[in-house]
């Protein structure tokens, strides 16, 4: 399973068969498009080009593309499979010469041999249009590979030569002078003779068979670098999907905490306005100590026993905005003794719900030194409601 997504990140599972014959000065090239998918290959396209321009003006360079030679310059033959057999076949020619590609069965191999400059003339086309070959076969040897899929025939056409099997082994290779393709059915897919060997070639690449041996070293390097193209590619488009998701992630999370941050601010201020009003009340306490002990009352019935009974149990949801203890009887006149109504005390305030305010006035109510307690006013303002009540201070407590 690893290996089957590590070949599809790498690679793909659609790949472009190149049949290239050479005819004489002239090349021909027979392309397949086949895809894979799961188990089965299907053939998507079939065309041929006598121009490599036009060869390269149809072939996609996203998709790799495997090649096959044949025709003109390629030698084929059936040898013993003896060590330093391609000495002898080549006579006194240097073996760094050429590229080799062999059938090897344990008493004979398929060889097919040809000049490197021919290859790699071929090659230099492709790399300049920066097409990506990531496989190759040469000579017919490779149809080996598809007879399996071919059990109703014996022989198999390849361009000028015909390949004689005995069951499922290359028994021998014929030269005919009769060229023409000939229609091969592979399972659902039909094709030509000279597509036969680029489908043969893709078969071996996805599928390999132990009995084809050649050196792929002179389409290594741009194997490897269309393997880079389609990692980068596929984990590019990864990457950014990623930092995209990223992205609107942040995004929300940044307008959810601005939203908090708000709500904080919001909260703040309003602390900050009761944490004021506090400090205007603690002020106007102790300016009412001093008048109060200037006046000359008695400890008992001092300002700060009344404003601490009165504000220890002030519920969470009330905010007292007045509370006068003792007020005035009269309009206060410079140079005049004040005169205090000492049984009084009026609060006023808000408060947000009906049942806080009821339960702090039950509280009041229960406070020893009240005698009696009067609602003034109780009415509401906006989402709270605004009050005054007076109480009655016994003064025998």
């Amino acid at each position: 399973m690893l290996d089957t997504i590590r070949h599809s990140v790498l690679v793909g599972n659609t790949f472009q068969g190149v049949q290239v014959t050479f005819v004489g000065s002239e090349v021909r090239y027979d392309v397949i498009l086949v895809q894979k998918k799961k188990e089965a290959i299907t053939i998507q396209e079939q065309y041929v080009c006598n121009d490599f321009d036009e060869l390269a003006s149809k072939l996609r360079k996203n998709l790799p593309i495997i090649l096959s030679f044949g025709g003109q310059g390629i030698i084929t033959k059936k040898v013993a499979n003896a060590p330093n057999y391609q000495s002898k076949l080549l006579f006194n020619a240097s073996l760094d010469d050429f590229y080799w590609y062999e059938l090897r069965y344990e008493a004979t191999i398929f060889a097919s041999v040809v000049r490197k400059s021919v290859i790699d003339q071929e090659l230099n086309k492709f790399e300049q249009q920066q097409l990506s070959i990531i496989d190759l076969s040469i000579g017919p040897g490779i149809l080996a590979t598809i007879k399996p899929l071919l059990s109703d025939t014996t022989t198999v056409n390849s361009q000028e030569q015909i390949l004689i099997f005995e069951g499922e082994q290359l028994e021998r290779i014929e030269k005919t002078t009769e060229v023409s393709d000939v229609l091969y059915t592979l399972g659902d897919e039909q094709i030509t003779s000279s597509q036969l060997a680029s489908f043969a070639t893709i078969i071996n690449y996805v599928y390999p068979n132990a009995d084809i041996v050649y050196d792929n070293g002179m389409v290594q390097a741009t194997k490897e670098t269309f393997s880079y193209k389609r990692v980068f590619n596929f984990f590019g488009i990864f990457v950014l999907a990623f930092f995209l998701v990223s992205l609107l992630v942040s995004f929300l999370l940044l307008g959810y905490y601005q939203g908090k941050n708000q709500e904080l601010q919001l909260e703040l201020a309003n602390q900050n306005v009761a944490y004021n009003q506090l400090l205007e009340l603690e002020k106007d306490k102790q300016n009412k100590e001093a008048i109060l002990k200037a006046s000359g009352l008695d400890d008992s019935n001092s300002l700060t026993y009344y404003v601490k009974e009165l504000t220890k149990e002030v519920p969470f949801a009330m905010n007292l905005e007045m509370l006068k203890v003792f007020p005035p009887r009269k309009k206060i006149k410079n140079g005049q003794r004040i005169d205090f109504d000492n049984s009084s005390i009026v609060i006023g305030g808000v408060v947000t719900t009906n049942e806080a305010f009821t339960e702090w006035i039950q509280q009041l109510k229960k406070l020893s030194w009240v005698k009696n307690l009067e609602i003034i006013d109780f009415s509401k303002e906006s989402r709270k409601h605004s009050f005054k009540i007076k109480i009655t201070v016994s003064i025998d407590v």
